[in-house]
């Protein structure tokens, strides 16, 4: 793996954080500049998404409406919804996803964040806590965001499940991708599809941004394949 140095700028200045780059076998096709919504607290998603070489722009509330008719992607950064200003700029993400077609990829939440969100949200998941081993599973092998550009294998949903510690599930059309029960995938989804009205919107129940930014392979397809596909 190639080291990869980033900037990140806070109140104190300048600081250098290095961080593993992109596996070697690992690309993205990204679908323009991607917007992410960030946690109040220091972040691994833009470190990710540079290791991967996918633009991205941090979007900000008061920009938010002109930023978000400029992006076909959003995603939503792991522990954003702690934040309630947070929980407000995801449902406006929601109603832009809703009436123009946008994609939106909500990472993993602290499931007790998730049931104090949902009725505030249009959107809606379902989280329940696993104390258990997972070996992950999914009845949609032929998902393209399972495929392109990166094949997910056998060893990348093991890497995967190691650390599930969140099962969801979501609406009536929603549909468990990757899940922990084959009879059940829906409602034992690690990752969640699910239409909403002219977009869609993915949920991702494993905490995947420090192992993609770290250069873990599983973690750096799951991300290229979810800004790759549409």
């Amino acid at each position: 793996m190639t080291l990869l140095m980033a900037l990140a700028t806070g109140c104190g200045g300048t600081k250098q954080i290095t961080t593993s780059g992109l596996a070697s076998n690992v690309m993205a096709q990204p679908r323009g500049t991607i917007g992410i919504l960030t946690a109040a607290a220091p972040s691994e998603l833009p470190l990710a998404l540079q290791a991967l070489g996918i633009p991205y722009k941090r979007l900000a509330s008061q920009t938010l409406r002109e930023d978000l008719f400029t992006m076909q992607i959003v995603m939503v950064d792991e522990g954003a919804l702690d934040d309630e200003a947070a929980v407000r700029e995801y449902a406006r993400i929601l109603d832009h996803a809703a009436q123009y077609g946008i994609i939106v990829v909500l990472l993993h939440q602290d499931s007790r964040t998730m049931r104090r969100v949902v009725g505030k949200l249009k959107h809606k998941v379902y989280p329940r806590d696993v104390e258990y081993g997972i070996r992950l599973t999914t009845t949609k092998g032929a998902d393209p965001v399972l495929n392109y550009p990166n094949p997910l294998t056998r060893t990348n949903y093991d890497s995967i499940g190691g650390r599930v510690t969140q099962l969801v599930s979501g609406g009536r059309d929603a549909r468990g991708i990757i899940a922990a029960n084959v009879e059940a995938p829906d409602s034992s989804a690690a990752m969640l599809w699910e239409p909403f009205e002219k977009g869609f919107v993915w949920y991702v129940s494993v905490p995947i941004t420090a192992h993609a930014a770290a250069g873990y392979e599983a973690e750096q397809k799951l991300i290229a394949n979810l800004v790759s596909n549409r």
